[in-house]
């Protein structure tokens, strides 16, 4: 559970910039957060924009001028990680990890800049408040927080969606 109190500011969240950083500015410039809010980002940062680099440079300053900022995995960076890793070359590259790969400007045997490479690594699964939960896709339902997989949190759709449980 956070320790931040969302009584003195707004509680927001935003989700699937996929490396659109000019759209994301334009929502920031908009949203205009101030100190005392908490901006919860739910993932998938990266893929299919032309930008991903800038959006992690923009986000990881973002969070050095607001520091209730929190960052959750999403389905396209566990594929980053799995890429980085050599589990699956093919999902990632896929899914948009072309676009990734080239607004990095990397070549082969490049590794992404360590300070990305620390964001993507540190992202949380999941954020509570007292009221709400934020994750990247959603729950399984009946199961407790506690028990839920990775897979479901970043992956779930319908089950989640068209279920009547009382969350």
């Amino acid at each position: 559970m956070t320790t931040h109190d969302n009584s003195t500011g707004r509680l927001l969240a935003v989700g699937d910039i996929h490396g659109c950083l000019e759209k994301l500015c334009t929502l920031m410039e908009r949203v205009a957060p101030q100190s005392d809010d908490q901006v919860v980002f739910l993932g998938d940062y990266i893929d299919r924009g032309p930008d991903s680099c800038g959006v992690v440079d923009y986000l990881l300053d973002f969070a050095k001028r607001f520091p209730h900022t929190v960052f959750l995995k999403g389905n396209h960076e566990a594929m980053l990680l799995d890429f980085i890793s050599g589990r699956d070359h093919l999902a990632f590259l896929a899914n948009g990890g072309r676009s990734t790969l080239e607004s990095y400007a990397l070549r082969s045997g490049d590794t992404l800049p360590p300070t990305h490479l620390a964001f993507f690594h540190a992202l949380k699964l999941y954020h509570e408040t007292r009221e709400f939960i934020f994750v990247h896709a959603g729950l399984r339902p009946g199961r407790p927080l506690s028990q839920q997989r990775e897979e479901d949190l970043l992956w779930i759709r319908e089950e989640f969606l068209d279920n009547d449980y009382d969350w």
